[in-house]
């Protein structure tokens, strides 16, 4: 198994509390900090032989059933990477059955590592791992933290039956979710706020881990440093009214051959987001993409409060300044988050005529066609976008999700904002 995410979501913890339920014992080889480990890996990658170095190293016979092999950071041991592809070919023979997972924080972007003076770029097993992505928390994870299994479970049953949740159980869970865009889902900030502790420093140094990894792998430092700019800018562009991402917000006068090469390393980390523009509301949003018009949004809204210097005490005034930036960017991360896949992406529709101003937020195709989503941060609701896609498109239903209570009404769904976690259930 392949584990993507970006860094600090989790990836090894939930390899550990795996192989804690399920195997007697664990071997873990941390490619960051041990450099003797990767030389395991410099000649012949032959499993046999690997296996061998591995128990001289740990002083531990390695038993195919009851251990588990745990390659972590395997991004600094690209061969390590190629070696499951011949692990997989032994399993596949019946020669050997070793239980590998293998877990990356740049896994997918377009990385080069230092090798004997020489650079070697990553090489993925292509068909011999199951992939699996992790993301930071969602809401109702967060609400699973916190002891709310029962408020999460609430949520769910009223989002089946559309039916209107308590009025003081509503507006509790719209607290909680105000405190879970500024706190965001990364594991370890979530463990210091609900111990009561200051989380802050700990965003901090997670964006400054970020922005080391573009200068760590990346042999090109202008690159990196074009990089650490589009990354630094998503805010500002998320705080225009026009939130469709512009090259000269970057740079003043910088075009795409600039800086896509930087969107692409920053998306294929898990760091960002991108939604595509498409001018077509009825036929499948990949397939009419515009994919010179696009979205970003950072992969955790926590992160974004961060950097806009967005707290639990300005973030009402914030969000309606710069309309509904943190809420749009809250969804976006709950709808990427459960689209399990490594090549979707997500989209928003704006008309295509050049007097046409509307525009929705997110688009998700399902087995009952497309369906559209319009996000409000407030209580107003008044949308002539989504009338106008209506009208245009006759959808089977369309989204809201605002700070109202779950609601039917003119063939809308009305979600509260908390709720966005169970659109999983249409995909």
């Amino acid at each position: 198994m392949l584990i993507y995410g970006a860094r600090q979501v989790g990836k090894s913890y939930a390899a550990r509390e795996f192989a804690l339920k399920n195997y007697q014992a664990l071997i873990e080889v941390d490619f960051e900090k041990d450099s003797l480990a990767r030389t395991v890996f410099n000649t012949d990658l032959d499993p046999s032989g690997i296996i061998k170095s591995l128990e001289k190293m740990y002083n531990k016979q390695i038993d195919q059933e009851k251990i588990l092999i745990f390659f972590d950071e395997i991004q600094r041991c690209p061969r390590a990477l190629t070696a499951l592809k011949y692990f997989a070919q032994e399993t596949e023979r019946g020669q050997s059955h070793y239980q590998i997972i293998a877990a990356g924080s740049l896994l997918g972007a377009p990385t080069q590592h230092k090798r004997e003076d020489t650079l070697e770029t990553i090489a993925f097993p292509v068909g011999k791992v199951e992939e699996v992505i992790t993301y930071p928390l969602d809401f109702e994870e967060f609400l699973w933290a916190s002891g709310q299994e029962w408020l999460a479970e609430q949520i769910r049953k009223h989002y089946r039956e559309l039916s209107p949740m308590d009025e003081i159980v509503h507006q509790h869970t719209l607290n909680t979710y105000h405190d879970f865009l500024v706190v965001g889902g990364m594991p370890e900030v979530v463990e210091r706020y609900l111990a009561g502790n200051n989380y802050d420093q700990i965003q901090r140094s997670i964006i400054a881990n970020y922005v080391a990894d573009m200068t760590k792998y990346r042999d090109d430092k202008l690159q990196s440093l074009k990089d650490i700019d589009v990354y630094n800018s998503i805010p500002s562009q998320l705080s225009r009214e026009n939130k469709k991402f512009l090259y000269s917000g970057v740079k003043k006068g910088a075009k795409s051959r600039d800086y896509y090469a930087s969107i692409l390393w920053l998306k294929d980390s898990r760091i960002a987001i991108r939604c595509f523009k498409t001018k077509v509301g009825n036929l499948p949003p990949q397939s009419c993409e515009d994919r010179d018009f696009f979205k970003l949004y950072l992969s955790d809204t926590g992160l974004l409060c961060h950097q806009l210097q967005v707290t639990l005490k300005n973030l009402n005034l914030y969000d309606q300044s710069y309309q509904g930036a943190v809420t749009e960017n809250y969804v976006a991360c709950a709808l990427q988050n459960k689209i399990q896949s490594l090549i979707h992406e997500l989209h928003y529709w704006k008309a295509g005529g050049k007097t046409e101003s509307a525009e929705i937020d997110f688009l998700i195709a399902t087995n009952e066609g497309n369906i559209p989503i319009e996000v409000k941060s407030g209580l107003r609701v008044r949308s002539q976008s989504l009338n106008v896609f209506i009208k245009k498109y006759s959808p089977q239903y369309a989204i809201r999700l605002s700070e109202k209570n779950f609601g039917w009404q003119n063939n809308i769904k009305s979600l509260p904002l908390y709720a966005a976690f169970c659109i999983e259930d249409m995909i």
